[in-house]
């Protein structure tokens, strides 16, 4: 049966490990032979699969190296963003629990009426999908691959903004699952969240909850700064490829290169900005369910009530770091 090149790529990247599917093996062996042929290569500069195996070795060893390193010196941190990723987790498992154990679930009837879709669904993929991210986020910091998880970290904090915002405008949020094709979609991401609007519903949502005037400004201008230096990731910029393809001491201001990435100090700043999103994100959405909308979760949910207080827990030990 004839293996395709595209079969042939899925395989490599899903198993860095090694070269485990036969078929990959046995292709790529008569490949490598054949085009050695053809450009005269001597025989002892013959590309080899074992000379391959060894390159994958060292990418796991990196790896391998990295999580150790990571764990180490950023345990802290991570401690602090799993922590807050539980708190994603628990509101996603709560919203299946409610909607079957109670008749409103989170939003009452109404919600699905003005909106056109349920809510409770909508929000549980959109929280489901910050989620994920956000371990993504993890792993690749916990692999090595900062530059990797910069990138995902400006996607990341766009989402949870995203999904603030449909929270507190039911506008916003009938127009957002509307659009079913490609064109209305971005159309419709164009006219609810570009050119700065982001950060002006954002500014509005605080005000309409009463934040302190200091504080509203401090939290703008803290996203403006985030959102611009994690964009240059997004963008390619050169000074973030620098940071990301370098392996930054966490013990002196020096760092060595590496293909397969490596634990950088770096990441220190990359699991503070997710950490923040996250936080930010929980305690907004509760003050906008509550606050703005009144609407009041039953803590007789079990997961309800966990992320309740795993929340709570967490802003007191921030609150006695500080």
């Amino acid at each position: 049966m004839e293996y395709s090149i595209y079969s042939w790529a899925r395989d490599w990247w899903n198993n860095m490990i090694g070269i485990i599917s036969k078929e990959v093996k046995q292709q790529l062996k008569e490949n490598l032979k054949a085009n050695s042929s053809e450009v005269d290569t001597p025989e002892n500069e013959i590309l080899r699969i074992q000379d391959l195996e060894s390159i994958f070795k060292i990418s796991r060893e990196a790896r391998t190296d990295s999580k150790k390193e990571v764990k180490e010196k950023l345990g802290t941190e991570l401690s602090i963003v799993n922590l807050h990723i539980t708190c994603c987790f628990l509101m996603t498992v709560s919203i299946p629990e409610m909607t079957h154990e109670i008749e409103e679930a989170i939003f009452p009837k109404s919600w699905s009426r003005d909106v056109g879709f349920n809510p409770d669904n909508i929000f549980k993929t959109l929280i489901t999908q910050l989620t994920q991210h956000s371990i993504s986020i993890v792993e690749l910091v916990s692999a090595g691959l900062d530059g990797s998880a910069r990138v995902l970290s400006r996607s990341t904090a766009d989402l949870a903004w995203q999904i603030l915002i449909l929270l507190a405008f039911k506008k916003d949020l009938s127009l957002f699952v509307s659009a079913q094709t490609s064109e209305d979609i971005t159309k419709t991401w164009y006219e609810l969240f570009a050119k700065g609007r982001t950060q002006k519903k954002l500014i509005e949502i605080e005000k309409m909850l009463d934040i302190h005037s200091e504080v509203i400004e401090r939290l703008a201008a803290q996203r403006k700064d985030d959102h611009q230096f994690f964009s240059e990731s997004v963008h390619s910029g050169y000074a973030m490829a620098v940071v990301g393809t370098i392996n930054w001491s966490f013990e002196e201001d020096a760092g060595a290169w590496s293909a397969f990435g490596g634990a950088s100090s770096a990441s220190r700043g990359t699991i503070a900005h997710l950490a923040q999103t996250l936080g930010y994100f929980c305690e907004i959405f509760i003050l906008i369910l509550n606050d703005i909308h009144h609407i009041y979760p039953d803590i007789k949910i079990e997961s309800w009530r966990q992320f309740l207080l795993l929340q709570e827990s967490i802003k007191d030990g921030i609150r006695r770091q500080d």
